[in-house]
């Protein structure tokens, strides 16, 4: 009965926790809109200038801080999400969160993936969202680890110098 009881509050704790967050998202989000947007932009800029091959551009430190901030207080801003909570779609395809993730530091890569686990928990992130996000964020190679995620590899192609996969969502 104890075990029981503990669920529900556990569940309801959750539950007021997500509701707590998507009603600051609603209320603050024209606090942060525009940075985040800029910040998108700027890495998007920077990754198409940088050579093919070379590792793509990192966000520095307070870049990487602010993110991991803004996802703690805010939840993860994926597109159907905000989209979903704010109601405005003229930014959402300037919103582009997934790439700040890929672009993190590695000293807080551990830190994001954690945040974002628990945003996947409680239902922020969709399964092969989380699932291209551990990809990028822990450098996976073994590939198998993603089909809990819904992600199958569907094409592996091998030239002399080097190696890509090609991934497939099952959760269309």
């Amino acid at each position: 009965m104890k075990k029981i009881a503990f669920v529900i509050l556990l569940f309801v704790q959750i539950s007021i926790g997500q509701t707590d967050k998507d009603s600051l998202l609603k209320r603050d989000f024209h606090l942060f809109k525009d940075e985040v947007i800029q910040l998108t932009e700027t890495k998007l800029h920077q990754i198409k200038q940088q050579k093919r091959g070379e590792v793509t551009k990192r966000l520095d430190d307070d870049e990487a801080i602010k993110i991991l901030e803004i996802t703690k207080k805010y939840g993860y801003l994926s597109n159907y999400r905000v989209k979903s909570i704010i109601g405005e779609e003229y930014f959402i395809d300037q919103l582009n969160v997934h790439l700040l993730f890929q672009c993190f530091p590695e000293k807080y890569k551990k830190a994001a993936y954690l945040l974002l686990k628990a945003e996947y928990k409680i239902g922020n992130i969709k399964r092969c969202d989380f699932g291209y996000l551990v990809i990028d964020i822990l450098n996976v190679k073994d590939f198998s680890v993603l089909e809990e995620y819904g992600i199958v590899v569907t094409e592996e192609i091998i030239s002399e110098k080097s190696w890509m996969s090609r991934f497939e969502c099952l959760d269309k």
